[in-house]
């Protein structure tokens, strides 16, 4: 299992072109996705802690209750966007006349989660180092807890963070383009079409929530 997640990171061409019969199973895929959610739910642990320090203290006390919003809703998050990404793939694939199961597809979407396991896992060891050093703006009212979590997320440690989670993006698109490719027997041209799309919604979404167009 090792060797084959190893070739799905460093040659995903190769993976895929052997016709894996796990594609059917969705066993590792949706061990991969899993692994995903629980680094999500991880990371919105650390990220809703540091959120509540702006809050006023009429609101801090409701903090458990933020803590199991912000992993739940994290985690579900993960799952609800593997699907996404397998829809968003089959539906576009279609247009290049997409031949091959929508499961087929959903284990592609999730062989492509491996690199934002292992980028989510090197932006939670950072946010965890750096975190206790990012500085909380204060607030008197809850009218100003909108410019001070846009200032928060302006952060330099919370900027790296949204950078490596694009890198790692790029990484899983590359995954993504070679298992369509098999999946639904395109063209190496139609299959980065298919991927290419919704992931470049998806970077200038996350470039926008990062103010640059603000």
């Amino acid at each position: 299992m090792a060797s084959s997640l190893l070739t799905v990171l460093v040659n995903p061409n190769a993976f895929f072109g052997r016709d894996p019969p796990e594609w059917e199973a969705l066993r590792i895929p949706a061990l991969i996705v899993l692994a995903a959610a629980l680094v999500a739910g991880a990371t919105a642990f650390l990220t809703t802690g540091l959120v509540a320090r702006i809050m006023p203290p009429d609101v801090q006390q409701y903090l458990g209750v933020m803590l199991v919003f912000g992993i739940a809703l994290a985690m579900v998050a993960t799952l609800v966007f593997w699907a996404l990404w397998a829809g968003a793939f089959f539906v576009i694939s279609l247009v290049f006349q997409g031949k091959g199961s929508y499961r087929r597809t959903l284990a592609v979407a999730g062989y492509g989660y491996l690199p934002m396991v292992i980028g989510s896992v090197v932006s939670l060891a950072i946010f965890w180092v750096f975190s206790p050093g990012i500085h909380v703006p204060a607030v008197a009212s809850v009218e100003e807890i909108q410019a001070a979590t846009t200032a928060l997320m302006h952060q330099p440690v919370m900027i790296l963070v949204s950078i490596l989670g694009m890198i790692f993006l790029f990484w899983a698109a590359n995954i993504w383009i070679f298992g369509i490719r098999y999946a639904r027997g395109l063209s190496l041209r139609n299959a980065a079409i298919t991927v290419g799309v919704p992931v470049f919604l998806y970077l200038i979404f996350m470039v926008w929530s990062l103010g640059v167009f603000a």
